[in-house]
């Protein structure tokens, strides 16, 4: 239903707006440095959890950021997220497990996303920082 569906996992290409997915913004800082594979986002309202994952290259090693959200149905159309930790694997390198309760008095970085439209196969959004996104269910 409204307010993000129950998980499923919708893999995200943003359009338009002036946020960009974590790993274009990687990307755009790097140059040719980075090549980005892919922009995931799963989300369980149900649960309460939400999961945002880049999927890159850096100079060819594959890498991977995380970012693990806990989220609360405002009303029908909209969550609010706040942000637990980011995860960074490089390669075979040990995962990198950065905890996010420092930040804004314990609760971690807080925000909105509304769902303008679903269905079985697309879910059409806004964020609270004035991105605009579409994410498409992964086959």
């Amino acid at each position: 239903g409204g307010g993000g569906g129950g998980g499923g996992g919708l893999g995200e290409e943003e359009k338009g707006g002036d946020a960009k997915p974590m790993g274009r913004t990687i990307s755009t800082f790097s140059g040719d440095a980075v090549d980005n594979r892919g922009n995931f986002q799963d989300i369980d309202a149900f649960k309460g959890e939400v999961l945002n994952r880049a999927e890159l290259a850096a100079f060819g090693v594959p890498l991977e950021v995380e970012i693990v959200a806990s989220c609360t149905a405002v009303d029908p159309r909209r969550l609010a997220v706040a942000f637990r930790k980011v995860r960074v694997t490089l390669g075979s390198l040990p995962t990198l497990t950065i905890p996010l309760g420092w930040v804004n008095d314990g609760r971690g970085p807080e925000g909105w996303f509304d769902t303008t439209y679903l269905d079985d196969d697309m879910r059409l959004g806004r964020g609270d920082k004035g991105s605009t996104f579409v994410t498409v269910r992964r086959k």
